[in-house]
Parts: C-alpha cells; structure tokens; sequence
C-alpha cells in the first residue's frame, strides 16, 4: 500500500488523494486515451479505476494553514471493491505546502516521542520502573505540551470522517490521570504497571 509521499508533509485542508493530484496523473491520462477499455476498466492507466479519489486513511495534526500529515496510507482497501488500492499513487508537489520552522519542530518532535514511547514499552515488557523511566515518562509529557503549543490556534475543519482515517489530536489520547502514580506504586511492589492509552 502507498503511503502517497504525503509523510511529513503540508497538504490544504480539504486536500484528498485522487488521480488528479498524483505524479502519475499526466502519464495515466495518456495511456488510457490510447487504450482500450473493458467493461468500463482502463487498459492503460496504472490502476484500472482511473480516474478515481481513492481511501486515505492518515494521522494528521491540525494547523491552521493546513494538515501536518504524519503517517499516510493511501488506497485502503475495502473488502469486496479491489479498485480501491493503487500502489503508485504519489502525490504531485504542487498540491503540497511548504513546511515552516513550526511544522520541522512537530515532527521532530513526534519522532523523539516514538522513540520514548519505544523505550517505555521496552521497560514495561522487562518490568523495570527506576528513575530513568520516571524521567522518560516525564520528557513524554513535556513532549505533548510542546507539541500542543505548536498548535496553538489550530482548528479542525468539518469534513465527514471516512473509513480508516484517524486524525491526530495533540494531548487527546494521553495517559489517565494517575498514570504516573499507578506505575510508581506498581514499581515499589516490584513489577511494572503502565496507565492509560499512549500515542502510537
């Protein structure tokens, strides 16, 4: 599946994967003029359902100039309707905004986040909690509010949730409170408890 060369990137926010705005449009277009169709199937297009506005489904944050898209997947397929995945949707650069020193700092950001929350589990799989995890736990934290100050007057445009699509809010999926609390209690009875959901 295609994640549409849309990780990491800046797209408007009413933006949507369909052939008019993939690389490949120009060349699709071409070839399926001087094909042939079956049963209303293009024979020289790269996907038989051009044109087609394919599934998107992604975890995007909200600015207000656009969505920071920071995983895509592009051409979800859905049971029963194979149309739906095309493994050479790439979106064309036009389409895309160019990133600010605000957006860089997100995704940087949202890696060292990865990798914390990488580190936690690992710690919770050995059932270790000492003061580096306490401090791991703590940079996670100080991660989300970072990230949320970032966003700040961002908004969610209205636009109908599809199939498979989540979209990332900063601090909407942070640990119950007392996570912390739970995990240090369960330390000193000498196994690990994490709280809550974490990002993922």
């Amino acid at each position: 599946m295609s994640n549409g060369g849309l990780n990491g990137q800046l797209v408007v926010n009413d933006f949507w994967p369909s052939c008019q705005t993939c690389a490949c449009y120009a060349d699709c277009n071409a070839a399926d003029k001087a094909a042939p169709r079956y049963n209303g199937w293009s024979m020289g297009a790269r996907h038989q359902a051009f044109p087609h506005t394919w599934h998107w489904g992604a975890e995007a944050v909200d600015f207000p100039e656009g969505r920071l898209v920071l995983v895509s997947w592009v051409g979800a397929s859905e049971i029963g309707a194979k149309h739906t995945g095309c493994y050479s949707y790439s979106v064309e650069r036009r389409y895309l905004l160019p990133l600010q020193d605000k957006h860089l700092q997100y995704l940087e950001l949202e890696a060292e986040r990865q990798a914390t929350n990488r580190a936690l589990e690992e710690y919770e799989r050995r059932g270790v909690y000492n003061k580096k995890v306490q401090a791991l736990y703590a940079r996670d934290e100080a991660i989300l509010r970072e990230q949320e100050q970032l966003c700040e007057g961002w908004h969610k445009p209205e636009r109908r949730p599809t199939d498979g699509e989540a979209t990332f809010q900063p601090g909407a999926n942070r640990g119950q409170p007392g996570a912390l609390e739970a995990m240090q209690a369960a330390g000193n009875a000498g196994h690990s408890e994490r709280g809550g959901a974490r990002h993922k």
